[in-house]
């Protein structure tokens, strides 16, 4: 009885019960079954017709997704000796624009103007429908782009050259996961952003997605970041299930692999998973987060950025005048040597610059490193002036060790300029991880 009512239902809202519109188009898997309607159904979806001109003529333009367009909504001329997935009203008489069990799956060719650059594209062809003044056979491509904002879709440009038609839609399921990726920012200063999801439910990436694919489904995002080492990572107390990590660079649609993981070595009984990489900050990359297998639970993704050494003119800049302390996680480890010997850095020192503006004259700013992310014995340097010429500021220097043993440093000094440059490096040519926490 349950099913008998769904089925039901479903009949009401106009959706073809277990109508399959599926395709593969260059390695990627498609799936517009939900753009699919019910042509026994009296009312077409919106979106679904697009009134143009032609002559002198106003015409409507009609389609469907694997399946005739409405006999009852449109006319039944439509779909006189075929089914017809596309349909023309010109001049007052309906005509079948290509027929439906015909159709197949194509390259999506994106409109001009570079609106919707990614998508998938339908061909309704056959040989039913004659059009008499050419001699040829009507057809009708329609192109599907990718537009999250649109569900199901709208149909919004029709071009025509003789008797076969070019239509272009725009949906949501013109988009692969990826396409729709979550967008992530990490900090360009260092440290680490938490993102919490799970993939119960979320669908299965296709067959041109191998890179650590499984049979799980997958949740995607997307980044573009300035520092030089990133890591990705569920080796966090929120994850839950055995994850399976994959990174890829090149665009949502011509994917290529960067790196994968399945099983870190990290201290975690659940089989998380963590991959390193060295970035570019021209790369757009894609993280996509599954199961091993059909794996599926809740994560705790971690993106972990590193900054090498660079020098003072490249400097990372601080906001300045943070009304509460401003934390940035960073690392020295992997920095090349300092080019420079004074306010105790020497050749060993292997530093990471920052620069600070806008604090308040005369008012005292701290920084610390005294956290217990910190994990090596740390120094800090601060500099006036312009990176051509800089002085060594006098500040007032005191160390502190951490819940862990670490000795850290803390330093406190009074602006009396705009700019300072702040420089963490480790005693004797240490290196690791550290917190800094500027305060004032």
């Amino acid at each position: 009885k349950f099913q008998t009512t769904v089925v039901l239902l479903l009949l009401l809202l106009g959706l073809v019960v277990g109508q399959n519109c599926t395709g593969v188009v260059n390695g990627i898997e498609w799936d517009l079954s939900m753009l699919t309607y019910d042509p026994n159904s009296d009312t077409a979806p919106a979106g679904y017709s697009l009134p143009y001109t032609n002559g002198g003529s106003t015409d409507t333009f009609f389609v469907n997704f694997c399946a005739e367009v409405s006999s009852a909504a449109v006319s039944p001329d439509c779909n006189k000796g075929m089914e017809s997935g596309s349909c023309q009203l010109h001049a007052g008489t309906y005509y079948g624009a290509g027929n439906a069990p015909d159709m197949e799956f194509q390259e999506y060719t994106p409109p001009a103007g570079g609106a919707y650059p990614y998508g998938v594209a339908i061909h309704y062809g056959g040989t039913t429908t004659l059009c008499s003044q050419l001699q040829q056979y009507r057809t009708t491509t329609v192109n599907i782009g990718c537009d999250p904002t649109e569900n199901p879709g709208q149909l919004y440009s029709l071009s025509w050259s003789g008797c076969d038609y070019t239509a272009y839609f725009k949906s949501v399921y013109g988009c692969t996961p990826q396409c729709i990726a979550i967008s992530l920012e990490p900090s360009d200063y260092g440290g680490i952003l938490h993102v919490y999801g799970s993939t119960v439910g979320a669908p299965v990436s296709n067959s041109l997605y191998s890179c650590g694919s499984s049979e799980s489904g997958s949740v995607w995002y997307t980044m573009t970041v300035t520092a030089t080492t990133v890591t990705a990572s569920t080796c966090n107390p929120n994850t839950n299930f055995d994850t399976v990590l994959s990174i890829y660079s090149g665009s949502c649609q011509s994917p290529v692999c960067v790196t994968q993981n399945n099983d870190s070595a990290c201290s975690t009984s659940v089989g998380a998973s963590s991959v390193t990489w060295t970035s570019s900050n021209t790369t757009t990359y894609y993280i996509g987060v599954s199961g091993f297998s059909t794996s599926e639970g809740n994560f705790d993704l971690s993106i972990q950025t590193s900054v090498l050494n660079v020098p003072c003119s490249h400097a990372f800049r601080i906001p300045g005048d943070s009304s509460t302390p401003f934390v940035i996680q960073g690392s020295t480890i992997g920095a090349p040597p300092s080019t420079l010997e004074i306010c105790g850095l020497s050749n060993e020192s292997l530093p990471v610059w920052y620069e600070i503006t806008n604090y308040p004259i005369g008012t005292a700013v701290t920084l610390s490193t005294c956290s217990s992310y910190t994990n090596f014995d740390t120094k800090i340097s601060v500099f006036s002036g312009s990176c051509s010429e800089l002085k060594c500021e006098s500040v007032r220097n005191r160390s502190c060790t951490n819940p862990n043993g670490v000795t850290t440093a803390t330093v406190t000094f009074k602006p009396e300029e705009d700019t300072y440059f702040v420089v963490i490096y480790g005693a004797y040519g240490s290196s690791g991880q550290y917190q800094l926490t500027l305060s004032h």
